[in-house]
């Protein structure tokens, strides 16, 4: 629809924008790496400007997430900030007493993303109202009459988003209503750029250094951990033949 109309993606979604710029995070996608690993990662993001990194955490060892956001912080500095994902391992009572202790230990998160299963809205309920900081979901979530329930619950205090384009709009639309962010996550050559650079209500988006990259002709540029708009009429985002063949092989 964009190139029918010889506009940018983001200028259709949001012919109002003026955006230049949109707030990206580094995801390390790290839980199974080796410390290593972890802090080669660690130093990419930050020669790219990077100021903040996200964990996942979710062992059933408190004392292991404890040290991995050690390392990641002492590697890094007292000035990045630190976002954490559990991916639904936890009942509230066990996640507000991991945020507790990683508070107590001078791990202060700026969010923990998706700490309960899906389906627990009492719970993220429960959870959002007694913990020191936010709670933001919900990445398992596809149906926007669940993600309404868990709102309306007063269960999340950001939207997690992005899988598709229509999903996230009805996403943002009902964070606007809500007043609460939105937060996106990973996409295919870094689509979602487009929807951050559209709307005021994405707080930032979820970066990984995703290989599919390495695909295109003109990827999406970041400059000191922020999107820069791109100058192309769609998506921009346009294999190289050569790759595709070379890896279709």
């Amino acid at each position: 629809m964009a190139q029918e109309r010889n506009v940018p993606l983001y200028q259709l979604l949001n012919p109002n924008t003026k955006k230049q710029e949109a707030l990206a995070y580094g995801s390390i996608l790290d839980f199974p790496l080796s410390d290593k690993d972890v802090l080669d990662l660690t130093e990419k993001f930050l020669t790219d400007g990077f100021g903040i990194i996200k964990v996942k955490l979710g062992a059933d060892d408190v004392e292991r997430d404890l040290r991995r956001l050690k390392l990641i912080q002492s590697y890094a500095g007292a000035e990045i900030r630190l976002t954490a994902d559990a991916n639904e391992v936890w009942d509230w009572q066990t996640a507000l007493k991991r945020i507790e202790t990683y508070l107590d230990n001078g791990i202060a998160l700026e969010y923990m993303e998706d700490p309960l299963r899906r389906d627990d809205v009492k719970g993220f309920a429960e959870l959002t109202k007694r913990s020191p900081i936010p709670i933001i979901g919900h990445d398992y979530v596809n149906n926007i009459e669940d993600l309404r329930k868990l709102v309306e619950a007063g269960g999340l205090q950001g939207i997690r988003t992005g899988k598709d384009i229509d999903y996230a709009l009805a996403s943002i639309a009902l964070a606007k209503s809500a007043n609460i962010p939105v937060y996106l996550g990973n996409s295919m050559f870094e689509i979602n750029a487009h929807l951050a650079l559209a709307f005021d209500q994405v707080n930032r988006t979820e970066f990984s250094y995703l290989a599919t990259n390495d695909i295109l002709e003109q990827p999406i540029a970041f400059k000191q951990g922020f999107i820069q708009r791109p100058d192309v009429i769609g998506h921009g985002l346009s294999p190289m033949l050569h790759k595709l063949t070379e890896f279709s092989l």
